[in-house]
């Protein structure tokens, strides 16, 4: 598997990982919102940590729409933002426990 490959996996997991937090308020983007909503959303309300999960966006989005030959994954950026979605969904674990519905 190549290392972009396994990199989109990740980044879509933050990006369902920072959903679920809004989720579990009774909350979801609207359908023209914009595409960074979710992670602007969980950084302002969880803190700077769940940030990751726009950064993994933009990350994939320049995979998806390459804006030079260099946009590629090396294998230990993927197997960091592994790491990094790993600390996310254990921080989100932590947070959801707490959370009640959004008024």
């Amino acid at each position: 598997m190549s290392p972009d490959s396994a990199f989109l996996l990740p980044a879509k997991a933050a990006q369902l990982i920072g959903s679920g937090l809004l989720a579990r308020q009774g909350l979801r983007p609207a359908l023209s919102a914009p595409e960074q909503v979710v992670g602007t959303a969980v950084a302002a309300q969880f803190g700077h940590q769940f940030s990751q999960v726009e950064l993994l966006r933009q990350r994939a989005g320049e995979l998806d729409m390459p804006t030079s030959r260099d946009s590629h994954i090396l294998p230990s950026e993927a197997k960091t933002y592994l790491g990094t979605v790993r600390t996310l969904l254990a921080a989100a674990r932590e947070v959801a426990g707490k959370l009640a519905l959004f008024h």
